[in-house]
C-alpha cells in the first residue's frame, strides 16, 4: 500500500518535473541539466508535502522529515544529474532521452532513501512482549 501511495505521490512530482524540463528543453534554449534542475525543484515541492501527509508515517518532527528529505532528494538530484550528463557525452542519448533515463534515476534513488531513511521514525522501535524477536514472555 505504501508503495501505491507513494507511486500516486510520486507520479504527480513526476509529471510537473517532467512538464517543465522537457517543456524547456523543446521550447527553449535552456540547457539539459538546467531545466532537470529546475524541474526537480518543483517536483520536489509536491513530493515533500505529499509524502509527509500521504505516503508515510514517522514520529520524526515536521523540521526533520523537511531535512532528511531534502538530503535524499539532493542526493538523488545529484546523482540524476551525473547521469543525464553521462547519458549525453558518452552514450550520445538525445536531451530528451536522456532526461527521461535521468528522472528515472531520480526516482528510483529518491524512493530508496525516503523508505530507508528520511521518513523512518526518529525513535526506534521495540518489539512486543509475545513478538518474534521480543524474548521470553514473563
Amino acid at each position: 500500500m505504501r508503495l501505491a501511495r507513494y507511486s500516486l505521490v510520486g507520479g504527480l512530482a513526476l509529471l510537473v518535473h517532467a512538464a517543465i524540463a522537457f517543456g524547456l528543453i523543446l521550447w527553449t534554449d535552456a540547457p539539459a541539466t538546467l531545466a532537470h534542475f529546475l524541474g526537480f525543484s518543483a517536483g520536489f515541492l509536491i513530493a515533500v508535502q505529499g509524502h509527509i501527509r500521504f505516503t508515510f508515517r514517522s514520529s520524526a518532527t515536521q523540521l526533520q522529515l523537511h531535512r532528511r528529505f531534502f538530503i535524499v532528494c539532493a542526493t538523488a538530484l545529484l546523482i540524476s544529474e551525473f547521469a543525464l550528463i553521462g547519458l549525453m557525452t558518452i552514450l550520445r542519448f538525445d536531451a530528451v532521452w536522456a532526461q527521461a533515463g535521468a528522472i528515472a534515476v531520480s526516482c528510483a534513488v529518491s524512493y530508496t532513501g525516503a523508505r530507508l531513511w528520511a521518513f523512518r521514525s526518529s525513535e526506534p522501535t521495540l518489539p512486543q512482549t509475545g513478538q518474534p524477536g521480543a524474548g521470553p514472555v514473563a
